[in-house]
């Protein structure tokens, strides 16, 4: 559609060029006139007509069909996006590490027995086996777990174990596991969980909605207790939140209902004890410490099978515990962890563990190995331009670079655990300071344009004019402008295919406000374009008379702003969506749907926005002194600056902001 439309404004410009070449420029206008009116149809109409048909369209209903097919095409994607994770976690490298699992010991803080198992309450297991693990999972009679433990001690991991075994182990009628962070979760905006369930689900997964049009696909599956959600980090709430999640987990969930959570043990029992219930048919399990000769086993296995001797002494050193501070560290799935990434995947000789002086603690030990993660990690991941490698580099990293800027994104987000790329740039910058930029630059350029606009009759009034223009505009962008720090990316859809009626509530916000917007700077536009005529040609008309004048032009410019913003709105409204969809997405990948989403953006706005100046220009060419054609020229090229500069700002996703 959008081919065709270029297409045809090539052909047209063509034409109008060549009648004004043989024929003057008054046939040229009038081809012009009515070119610009059919495309604005050709690019309008089919989008309209859709977009009623659809938001009038009554929802339809599943069927168990659909549903099925639905939950093939999430398990699909889940089980893709986490195959990826897994490999960047090097799960696979040998294999996962062997952390024991068993049921907690503090009977507090785990609902009774009999409402969690039908017969003997029983769950151990290590994460190495995780079929074992996963089958234990399924035999619970509500299949409900809680997972604890320390910072480090592989909760997350485990999850996303159980996760990738139950999809691909998946028997018919189970639910798809979705891992959501527990952080997103507004218990006051979504009090039940399924609500949440299913705006993350379309939010997370676009192509559920596309799957059935006319109806709410994520919804229905969240209703049918077809999801499996799997929360992660209950810890990473605020103590009050935390609280509140868990009563709403409890007050959502029926018997049909399925969960995995994972949360840091104090912070679990600070919620139990503050909301005087647990979690209800939940068990609760927590890891053991890893011993030495398990330790020792993991590392010898992801060594070859002739190490260098140093590490046969680490090794040795492990299993009899003569160094202490490795056994300690040794000891949680974090501490291993770092070891294996650190030297062995980084090649280095591991002398340093067992004899410089200064690492005879397990704190100084730590210490030691998260100063040489960096660049042992830069160093292991070569850069790749390979599509197939997502999460490769893209580029070779200077490792002190990345430690300062590392260092300086931790000492900003030390009070938070939100790590998402596309919300740095809300700890960087200040929503005041964006509107002030916003209100400076279109200031600046709505003042060049008026001033350029008025320099015929002089440079002192045009650079008054000029001065005077730019600042109202800059003050009504500043008054109207969107600060998207906490905007998620976004990707460009133009097909019609699942846009509505899901969107349709989204579309109509959006028309509404860009109608707001283009009223008020039309009004600003046109009044300040009577004053212009004014001031350069006198004023020989009553007062009445006068601010009658001035009253008309800012409805009739207002009127005519108006539908172009709408239209620009709500033409960007249509064509973004968030950019989690089919696989496992990257930083890189998700800026770069953005960075597309963008472009098409500034594109539609620019067209439309031009369309709408040439029309204004035209119908003022008398008032103006000019020529009907140089008018509609002048207008069509300030359109579409001020329209292309306005597509930057319109929308819900700017993660293409963030990163610039």
């Amino acid at each position: 559609m959008l081919v065709a439309v270029l297409a045809t404004l090539v052909v047209v410009i063509i034409v109008i060029v060549a009648t004004w070449a043989i024929h003057g420029p008054e046939p040229a206008e009038k081809i012009g006139s009515v070119a610009a009116l059919l495309l604005t149809t050709l690019m309008l109409a089919p989008k309209a007509i859709a977009w009623w048909r659809r938001a009038t369209k009554p929802a339809l209903p599943l069927t168990a069909v659909d549903v099925e097919r639905a939950k093939d095409i999430l398990a699909r994607q889940v089980g893709a996006q986490w195959k990826h994770e897994a490999a960047l976690r090097s799960l696979g490298d040998p294999h996962p590490i062997p952390v024991p699992w068993r049921l907690t010991e503090h009977d507090e803080l785990m609902d009774h027995p009999r409402l969690i198992a039908s017969g003997v309450l029983a769950f151990s297991g290590q994460g190495a086996d995780i079929a074992h693990l996963t089958s234990g999972f399924r035999a619970l009679r509500c299949r409900r777990l809680v997972i604890l433990g320390g910072p480090g001690a592989g909760k997350t991991t485990l999850a996303m174990q159980l996760l990738r075994e139950l999809i691909q182990t998946r028997q018919p009628g189970e639910p798809i596991p979705v891992l959501l962070s527990a952080a997103r979760w507004d218990t006051e905006t979504y009090p039940r969980l399924h609500d949440w369930l299913g705006k993350c689900l379309g939010m997370d997964y676009p192509d559920l909605r596309a799957e059935r049009p006319g109806s709410d696909t994520p919804r229905t599956l969240a209703e049918g207790s077809e999801i499996l959600p799997v929360l992660d980090g209950l810890d990473e709430l605020p103590e009050k939140a935390r609280t509140m999640t868990l009563a709403a987990l409890n007050s959502s969930m029926d018997e049909c209902d399925q969960l995995i959570l994972t949360s840091r043990s104090t912070e679990f029992r600070q919620a139990v004890e503050a909301n005087e219930d647990v979690l209800t048919a939940a068990a609760v399990i927590e890891p053991q410490p890893l011993t030495p000769d398990v330790a020792a086993d993991y590392l010898e296995a992801c060594l070859p099978p002739k190490p260098k001797p140093t590490w046969t002494g680490v090794l040795h050193a492990l299993r009899k515990e003569t160094a202490p501070a490795l056994v300690g560290i040794a000891s949680t799935p974090l501490g291993l962890w770092l070891i294996h990434a650190t030297y062995i995947l980084a090649r280095r000789d591991p002398d340093p563990i067992l004899h410089d002086l200064r690492l005879r603690d397990p704190p100084s030990l730590r210490a030691h190995l998260f100063d040489q993660l960096i660049p042992a990690l830069i160093a292991s991941r070569l850069p790749s331009d390979d599509p197939a490698e997502p999460f490769r580099p893209h580029r070779k990293w200077d490792p002190d670079q990345a430690r300062r800027w590392l260092t300086y994104l931790a000492r900003l987000t030390r009070d938070t655990r939100d790590l998402a790329w596309w919300r740095l740039a809300g700890y960087t910058l200040r929503p005041g300071a964006v509107r002030l930029v916003v209100g400076i630059i279109t200031g600046l350029l709505g003042g060049l344009l008026y001033g350029l606009f008025a320099l015929p009759n002089g440079i002192g009034d045009a650079v008054a004019l000029a001065l005077v223009a730019g600042a109202s505009v800059g003050i009504v962008s500043a008054l109207f402008a969107k600060v998207w720090l906490k905007d998620t990316p976004g990707r460009a859809y133009l097909g019609l295919r699942g846009k509505i009626p899901s969107g349709a509530h989204r579309v109509r916000k959006e028309i509404i406000f860009g109608g707001r917007f283009g009223l008020l700077v039309g009004f600003v536009f046109g009044v300040f374009e009577e004053a212009r005529r004014v001031l350069f040609y006198g004023n020989l008309s009553p007062r009445a008379e006068t601010l009658r004048s001035f009253f008309e032009s800012g409805l009739s410019n207002g009127v005519l702003f108006a539908i172009s913003g709408a239209l620009a709105f709500g033409l960007v409204a249509m064509a973004e969506r968030p950019a989690l969809a089919r696989t496992a997405s990257s930083a890189i990948s998700t800026w770069g749907a953005d960075r597309t989403l963008t472009f098409v953006k500034t594109i539609f706005s620019g067209l439309v926005t031009a369309l709408t100046f040439g029309a204004v220009f035209v119908a003022i060419h008398d008032r103006v002194g000019m020529e009907p054609t140089l008018a509609a020229v002048l207008g069509v090229l300030q359109g579409l600056i001020v329209g292309l500069a306005g597509g930057l700002v319109t929308g819900k996703h700017h993660a293409t902001s963030h990163r610039s």
